[in-house]
């Protein structure tokens, strides 16, 4: 048993698989590299601009991490097929994401 591969992107994040079709079992993979520890604020937000998920508000240690948005709010309320964004903010920097969720 091998270490797993560390995910190679350019940038600070991205999301792979950002066309997601939940009823294949796909979700968007985010992901995020850290130069250090720090706290990290990731965010689903819909087309009109409200708040669907909290995906992460915590400090994570230095290097890639990932998560993964499995379509629901923070209820656990299927949202429905549709463009949304994603936001990661960590330390100084913002960046933002299209997902499309395909049910």
């Amino acid at each position: 048993p091998g270490a797993t591969p560390v995910p190679s992107f350019a940038g600070r994040s991205q999301v792979r698989g950002n066309v997601a079709r939940l009823s294949r079992g796909q979700s968007p993979q985010i992901l995020f590299k850290l130069e250090n520890s720090t706290q990290v604020r990731v965010e689903v937000f819909s087309r009109l601009g409200s708040r669907v998920a909290v995906l992460a508000d915590k400090a994570f240690p230095a290097g890639v991490q990932e998560l993964r948005w499995d379509g629901r709010d923070n209820s656990g309320v299927d949202q429905a097929s549709g463009v949304y964004q994603v936001r990661i903010q960590a330390g100084g920097w913002v960046e933002t994401h299209k997902v499309i969720i395909v049910r």
